[in-house]
């Protein structure tokens, strides 16, 4: 996957894969008319699939949410219902219409077909177009793991039992989904999370517990890490090895549908009454409720299982909402995705903001308050590792190096073309050269937006300190060395102040 931006506000905006961020902000998807609706999953251009109900609840359509639009994806004229389950980067998705697995491209409706059985369904698809899920196999007998490339239908077997299930495919072509074994000494079969690799299967096992003979496998990342759960706790499994994750306090089940590739799995956790969409980075849990603003909650929502996250570390899911009496689809956005939505800096120093945050995957964004330029400086966590600056002025700055006494000059580098610090990276680093006819507003929180990304990833703690210019004009970037070494900075440090 490529990388991604994200934003934060006032001083500092940043680019990486998420973690997980300071905040999210929530936007009820909007719907076909009827009283529910479901997204399924969200691919890393930020487009949902899903389906909703049409008006009078007659029937289920497949839906993409592009952007403020949701496009009803069913055939006109085609009756029955159709579903949306997954969605790629290309914007291909997967699900059923009508009883038939179904490929779409566009608005384009493909019948994958069956294994010779009356019905298929289509639950995964990765970047390379192929898609998986289940289908009847001849007679109805069975239900077994299916990979469609194109309309052809591979039959990927079971564990020796009946029926098995394919619930999501990576960019590898590995796939993962659940198979029934042969029945033990009593009878009973057990139903166990698998792995495909072409059309071999591997069991991933039963783990024991209240149930012991159960596991499911509902996601895989393009590091091949799968999530699901096992005897109903939140699984990850990373080869052979199983994780149990934890569940939310008050919770006594949980599964885990979904994994990103920085790790970060998203689920529910749930008790006898109370459904909650749930986070894990590493094996801790959060509810992703606490992310809710107090507007939204007075609304009565409530987010009840969350079933997609992508690289940028944005969510989807169902909510639950007391005063429209219906489940509905919400989007999750992480804040400092984009320079309109930036993270802000959790303390105020009297050399500049103070910034402690999650490394993302993607780029983040700082912005400064002055407009001569201004130091990033890194107290803890992994160097940083790029820069990207935005279009101001002649586009050109000066960027120095400590080289443990002083600044050094290092070179001249454009806006708009990312410059790397090396696999190493740097603590710290100076830009300069903002000329004063830019006329930033200091004010200004999208002034002027610059992109990170970082050498590792894990917390970080950073300062950006502002630098501005007394009188004059801010000198070009190739003299500032000479400046630097004989004459000083025509700038000092000012200590940042907040508006009313």
């Amino acid at each position: 996957m490529s990388a991604k931006s994200i934003f934060i506000m006032g001083a500092l905006l940043i680019y990486g894969s998420l973690a997980k961020a300071s905040g999210y902000t929530f936007t009820h998807l909007s719907n076909l008319g009827g009283t529910f609706s479901y997204a399924s999953a969200i691919n890393n251009g930020g487009q949902v699939a899903g389906y909703s109900a049409i008006t009078n609840n007659v029937a289920r359509h497949a839906v993409l949410w592009s952007g403020n639009a949701v496009i009803d994806l069913h055939m006109s004229g085609n009756g029955g219902s159709s579903s949306a389950f997954a969605i790629n980067d290309a914007g291909q998705i997967a699900g059923a219409s009508n009883h038939h697995a179904t490929l779409w491209n566009g608005t384009t409706a493909i019948d994958l077909g069956t294994l010779g059985g009356t019905t298929s369904v289509a639950y995964g698809i990765n970047n390379a177009g192929q898609v998986a899920g289940y289908s009847d196999t001849t007679g109805n007998v069975a239900q077994h793991a299916t990979v469609w490339n194109g309309t052809t239908a591979i039959d990927l077997g079971t564990l020796g039992g009946n029926n098995s299930l394919a619930g999501s495919i990576n960019d590898a072509g590995q796939v993962v989904g659940s198979a029934t074994t042969y029945p033990n000494t009593i009878g009973v079969h057990s139903i166990h999370a698998t792995v495909w690799n072409g059309t071999t299967a591997t069991d991933l096992g039963p783990q024991g517990g209240r149930y012991g003979n159960f596991s499911s496998a509902f996601a895989i990342n393009s590091a091949g890490q799968v999530v699901g759960d096992a005897d109903l706790q939140a699984a990850l499994w990373n080869g052979a090895t199983m994780t149990k994750l934890d569940t939310l306090s008050g919770a006594t089940t949980s599964q885990a549908f979904d994994i990103n590739n920085a790790g970060i799995v998203v689920g529910t956790s749930w008790n006898n009454t109370d459904h909650h969409a749930t986070l894990w980075n590493g094996t801790a849990a959060t509810d992703l409720n606490s992310f809710l603003d107090a507007a939204s909650v007075r609304d009565g929502w409530v987010l009840v299982q969350a079933t997609g996250i992508n690289d940028n570390g944005s969510i989807v899911g169902e909510a639950y909402n007391s005063k429209l009496n219906g489940n509905q689809a919400f989007l999750l956005t992480p804040d400092g995705i984009s320079p309109n939505d930036p993270i802000m800096p959790t303390t105020y120093l009297t050399s500049g903001w103070g910034f402690d945050f999650a490394i993302p995957s993607y780029t983040i964004y700082l912005d400064p308050l002055v407009a001569t330029g201004y130091d990033y400086i890194l107290d803890s966590g992994p160097n940083f590792q790029s820069v990207l600056l935005p279009s101001i002025g002649d586009n050109q700055f000066g960027l120095y190096l400590w080289n443990g006494t002083t600044w050094t000059f290092d070179s001249v580098i454009n806006a708009g073309t990312e410059h790397s610090f090396g696999s190493m990276g740097v603590d710290r680093f100076r830009i300069a050269g903002i000329e004063t006819s830019a006329g930033l507003d200091p004010n200004s929180p999208t002034a002027f937006v610059t992109g990170l990304t970082f050498a590792g990833t894990g917390e970080a703690s950073m300062r950006m300190i502002p630098l501005t210019q007394e009188v004059g004009v801010v000198p070009e970037p190739e003299t500032y060395a000479m400046l630097l070494g004989g004459l000083g900075l025509l700038g000092f440090m000012v200590r940042r102040r907040k508006t009313s």
